[in-house]
């Protein structure tokens, strides 16, 4: 009851009427919790893990970022300011992912973007996809 009453209140930004339909459902079904539960114990671990990381060699990174991730800004930000500074700095950490890797390149903004649109939206999701393809094809 509580995973079914929270999931009233996401997605009313990012998701049009289909896809917020569908997360809903999704978020009410009992493997979800079991899975996030998972993935929160898994984070902290992961988190260590990932910080020991110094570099990918050769390894083909494409890192991905989206236009406005929280649509202008979030409750965590006091002053748009404070949300551009946010944003000019998630860029920066995703530019220095990819410069871990011989073969990086990134971030790619995801033009009209939102955090859950760049995968969920169409004309984002199909931008993306031919993104991806350009830079794996590029490899050969």
């Amino acid at each position: 009851g509580v995973v079914r009453a929270a999931s009233l209140m996401i997605g009313h930004k990012t998701f049009d009427e289909a896809h917020r339909a569908y997360y809903r459902a999704y978020l009410a079904r009992p493997s979800t919790a079991m899975t996030t539960v998972a993935s929160l114990n898994a984070t902290i671990k992961t988190g260590y893990e990932t910080a020991d990381v110094h570099s990918f060699g050769d390894i083909p990174v494409l890192t991905v970022g989206s236009a406005d991730p929280l649509q202008g800004g979030s409750d965590d930000f006091k002053t748009v300011r404070d949300y551009d500074k946010w944003r000019v700095r998630q860029r920066g950490w995703l530019a220095s992912v990819a410069r871990m890797s011989s073969r990086g390149q990134g971030p790619l903004i995801v033009p009209n973007s939102t955090h859950a649109s760049m995968t969920l939206g169409a004309q984002q999701s199909a931008w993306l996809s031919a993104a991806v393809v350009k830079f794996l094809t590029a490899l050969h």
